[in-house]
């Protein structure tokens, strides 16, 4: 985005509803500034990188256009509450402290590249970095190149209809496996198609039959691991898809007790129960890495207690949305 841009048009924060559900759930909202993990301002053969980390609450580095008598200026630094976060700005009492993160502003020699290096080292320092053993496998994802991903429309509206039968075989899979050895990946990444429905965690066994013996196929012909796409409930929820794969004592609840349908909450005991118990069996039969994603909106208690109740047989990760 260039300069120009951001001073002629709003920022934009994230939006989603909180309940009761309906079409659609999440998008966008103008906005005083622009956020971001952090920003790379480019001069000749030198870069300004901004940064921000917050370990104790979600808080960006943020931009804003600013009158002055002068003209118009860029504001970077400080705080601000973006989509409401962190929560520990809306309210501060007599006598109360809050700690906000911490802004770094580092000139590097170099480009936009050498500025996510510098941002890089200043989340290590941080301690805010996967653990010095942490060796992912490099994963092939199936996903562009599947009939599944094609027949997909913008916006997915809900009501589709389930083609993993037909899209999701066994056979197209094995073509993404002989992709995946011929760039010397190390795993097979199955996105969505891998499960009954989205987020079920549910193995598909209609379309590639037996999970350990899929599995053991993929190794022994291709020398490939199998990694899967593991959507949380917030995102299955959007439009219904797998919610009745879980028990109905996981749906959320308005604050007067009422049972919002299709909508199942991420931090339920009865879903992380359930959740793990499902990924766990995949696992023994020889998955050897899962990717969270869709976690984003009532909340991350959810994915942090799964993790630290099977962080010692899962290797985990997780992508920006």
């Amino acid at each position: 985005m260039g300069l120009a841009a951001l001073i002629r048009m709003p920022g934009r924060e994230h939006r989603a509803n909180r309940g009761p559900l309906s079409w659609p759930r999440y998008g966008y909202m103008p906005s005083m500034q622009w956020a971001s993990e952090g920003w790379a301002w480019s001069h000749g053969s030198r870069t300004l990188m901004i940064g921000k980390v917050n370990q104790q609450s979600m808080e960006f580095s943020v931009i804003a256009v600013e009158v002055q008598d002068a003209g118009l200026a860029l504001r970077f630094g400080g705080a601000a509450t973006v989509a409401g976060d962190p929560p520990s700005v809306r309210a501060i009492g007599p006598g109360q402290a809050i700690q906000l993160g911490i802004t770094r502003f580092e000139l590097v020699d170099g480009s936009y590249a050498e500025a996510c290096y510098a941002f890089r080292s200043f989340l290590d320092e941080q301690g805010c970095h996967f653990p010095a053993s942490y060796s992912p496998p490099v994963h092939w994802n199936e996903l562009y190149d599947n009939p599944e991903w094609n027949l997909k429309t913008a916006g997915q509206p809900p009501g589709r209809r389930m083609t993993r039968p037909v899209t999701y075989t066994r056979a197209l899979i094995e073509e993404e496996a002989r992709k995946a050895r011929d760039y010397r990946c190390e795993a097979l990444y199955l996105d969505p198609g891998w499960d009954t429905d989205f987020g079920t965690f549910l193995w598909g066994e209609d379309w590639l039959g037996p999970r350990r013996q899929f599995i053991e196929r993929i190794q022994d012909e291709y020398g490939l691991g199998v990694s899967l796409h593991c959507p949380l409930a917030t995102w299955m929820s959007m439009d219904g898809r797998g919610v009745s794969s879980w028990p109905r004592a996981s749906y959320q609840m308005s604050a007067d007790g009422t049972v919002i349908e299709g909508a199942v909450c991420l931090g339920s005991r009865q879903y992380l129960d359930k959740a793990a118990q499902g990924l766990l069996a995949h696992c023994a039969d020889g998955v050897g890495f899962l990717m969270f994603d869709g976690n984003w909106w009532n909340g991350d208690a959810g994915i942090r207690s799964m993790a630290t109740r099977c962080r010692t047989r899962w290797k985990i990760t997780s992508r920006p949305m």
